[in-house]
């Protein structure tokens, strides 16, 4: 995020895949990869886009490379920064859907605690 508090992409995005989470095609997915592919995005479909969600969520809390880095995920840069976070829309919307499925997730519960004491810290004016 800018001074600003504008988004900044920090890398061009190469493609973002899509689909339904049934498989089936669908208007309203063709809809969006038509937005998507106006604003010169790439967005190949996917007949498994739950899977292409949990490898995109891997990536986001898994890599970390040099400080400044465009591929360094953008949550980490801001903690870094002392900066809020998307924490809630990432890690807690990922820990939610996987306690829904039934799938325990200790680690990322914790990740995301962690990150609410971040935030809670920045609102109390506390770095």
């Amino acid at each position: 995020m800018s001074d600003d508090g504008d988004i900044l992409r920090m890398a061009p995005p190469a493609v973002i895949l899509t689909g339904e989470l049934d498989a089936r095609p669908s208007a309203r997915v063709d809809s969006i990869r038509g937005v998507l592919a106006e604003a010169g995005i790439d967005p190949p479909a996917t007949e498994d886009i739950v899977a292409a969600m949990w490898h995109k969520w891997v990536f986001i809390t898994s890599t970390v490379t040099s400080p400044g880095s465009p591929l360094t995920p953008s949550l980490y840069r801001d903690l870094v920064a002392g900066a809020p976070t998307e924490a809630d829309h990432v890690l807690t919307d990922l820990t939610l859907r996987a306690r829904a499925l039934g799938v325990a997730t200790p680690l990322l519960d914790l990740a995301a605690l962690q990150l609410r004491v971040h935030e809670h810290r920045l609102a109390a004016g506390r770095p």
